[in-house]
Formats: C-alpha cells, sequence, structure tokens
C-alpha cells in the first residue's frame, strides 16, 4: 500500500527529508536512553529521580518497540527485518 511505501521509505532511506529527520530523532533518543540509564545507577540520582528514570525508560522502551514493529510491517516479515539488522 501506499502508506506501508511511504513509511518503507522514511524508516529506511536517508534521501528524503522526513527519512533525515527519522535518523537524527532515533539518535537522540538513543543517545538520551544511554544517559537515562548511566543517570540512574549513579545511586545519589537514583534515591532522588527514580520515579522519572523509571517513566523515561518506559517511554524509551515503548518507543523502540513500537519502531522496531513499524520497521517488521513494512519490511515484509521476519527473514527482511533480521537481513536489515545485520547490515
Amino acid at each position: 500500500s501506499e502508506f506501508r511505501d511511504r513509511v518503507k521509505i522514511i524508516i529506511f532511506g536517508t534521501e528524503t527529508t522526513a527519512g533525515k529527520l527519522f535518523d537524527v530523532v532515533l539518535i537522540i533518543t538513543i543517545i538520551l536512553s544511554i544517559i537515562v540509564v548511566l543517570l540512574d545507577s549513579v545511586t545519589e540520582y537514583h534515591q532522588k529521580y527514580k520515579n522519572i528514570f523509571y517513566i523515561a525508560e518506559w517511554i524509551f522502551t515503548i518507543m523502540f518497540t513500537a519502531e522496531y514493529l513499524l520497521a517488521f510491517f513494512v519490511s515484509g516479515g521476519p527473514s527482511a527485518i533480521f537481513l536489515v539488522f545485520l547490515g
């Protein structure tokens, strides 16, 4: 379908503005997720901000899961998505 093709271009392509923006947002999200995990591993920060870190980690998990499922949907199935992640 047209929607599927458009989403596939955004997720897997870098030729479009939307594709480039998707990549940048994904990279920023990954970096923020790593920062949250690192900060949460510091006892002082964990005790003070544990609820915020907990919520942030769930938000990141939901976002990454949605991105993976969307990539799975537009790629054509399990074998295609597996090959994409192998490079």
